[in-house]
């Protein structure tokens, strides 16, 4: 099959039960690894691999089976962001770092009122409007401690209060999925 854009039940019956003494997990478990390709935006390829020069020999012959994901990277990620659902704390925001959120803005320390909860940098936090409505989810570039001593500061004052700068915001905007809003 040259072009799959989908995974469907025929192209998994297709693969069941496909070895071969070249190859190593056979064609289902290269399927399988395919669907975790497409479901993270990600294009792939499967093709001979006991040629000399199969990459090579892919572009001058062409046979393989290409899958093309309908999603792009970005849009896999916010998915995969909004499946994180164990939020390690959470944080309060400002009627103006909301408005800015809602936008597509990343999470600034100036618009920080309260930060809740211990959590590391990299972990799931909330973030909460005044009325502790939730705004948007996403992973922390600051551990809670430090979140803490930044709140309501601008971030060119990051490096005074802390003694280091990692990053200017405590979410990026990469790194969140707004709810109700825009992501």
């Amino acid at each position: 099959i040259k072009k799959i854009t989908n995974i469907d039940s025929k192209i998994e019956k297709i693969s069941e039960n496909t070895s071969s003494s070249n190859s190593v997990g056979g064609m289902e478990t290269k399927v399988k690894a395919a669907k975790i390709a497409l479901a993270a935006g990600c294009n792939m390829i499967i093709t001979k691999g006991s040629t000399s020069n199969p990459i090579k020999k892919l572009f001058e012959n062409g046979k393989a089976s290409w899958f093309y994901s309908d999603t792009s990277p970005k849009t896999a990620r916010k998915k995969w962001i909004s499946s994180q659902i164990k939020a390690k704390g959470s944080i309060i925001v400002d009627d103006g770092a909301e408005i800015a959120l809602r936008k597509g803005a990343s999470l600034l320390p100036a618009g920080i009122i309260e930060v809740n909860g211990i959590f590391s940098k990299g972990d799931t936090i909330k973030v909460l409007n005044k009325k502790k409505n939730l705004v948007c989810i996403g992973f922390s570039s600051y551990p809670s401690k430090d979140a803490k001593k930044i709140a309501g500061f601008k971030s060119n004052e990051i490096k005074k209060v802390l003694g280091y700068h990692q990053k200017d915001v405590v979410i990026h905007r990469d790194d969140m999925v707004v709810k109700n809003g825009k992501y």
